[in-house]
């Protein structure tokens, strides 16, 4: 299952956020992050199968009335199961839960078999900076991690495509533009 959707960031927010998968991996701790070939992200869903060309009609047209978001990122945290997730963690307000919800529902009728955790009601927005952390280097990640300042920053764009960690992904973006 790597076909997905996810919401992008404007370049100084990225930026921020690739600095902080720099900061990880110069102090030789395990993320992943720096190899992906596709940017940071906050992950809307993913899916088995899709009609590509459907969805992608959906989401242009939803991104043409959409306007950037801003979001913040006062916080990081850590998914403890499966493999450790640091991840930066937005301030969840009505907007961004509105947004999700928008493109979840737009890509329903093009999508089948997205795991119900990135259902509206469910998602827990998040920016990961490292990815399958040992249980003893998360607290060194944690570490690193609260020496970070808060980002600020916009969400510009939808990803779709496919995006396989080990590379070889292919993506487009939709700009927000509304």
């Amino acid at each position: 299952m790597n076909f997905g959707a996810a919401f992008v960031f404007d370049s100084l927010t990225e930026e921020a956020m690739r600095g902080l998968w720099q900061s990880i991996a110069d102090a030789e701790l395990p993320s992943l992050m720096l190899s992906l070939d596709y940017p940071p992200h906050l992950t809307i869903f993913l899916a088995e199968e899709v009609d590509e060309s459907g969805l992608h009609t959906a989401l242009l047209k939803l991104a043409a009335i959409t306007p950037p978001l801003p979001v913040q990122f006062p916080s990081v945290a850590h998914f403890l199961s499966g493999g450790a997730v640091a991840y930066l963690a937005p301030i969840v307000n009505h907007a961004l839960l509105d947004l999700h919800a928008a493109v979840w529902d737009a890509a329903s009728p093009f999508t089948r078999g997205r795991p119900q955790y990135y259902a509206p009601g469910v998602w827990v927005p998040h920016a990961t900076l490292a990815y399958n952390t040992p249980p003893d280097q998360v607290g060194a990640v944690a570490t690193i991690l609260a020496g970070a300042q808060p980002l600020s920053g916009t969400i510009t764009g939808i990803l779709i495509g496919t995006f396989i960690i080990e590379g070889g992904s292919r993506y487009e973006r939709l700009e927000l533009c509304g």
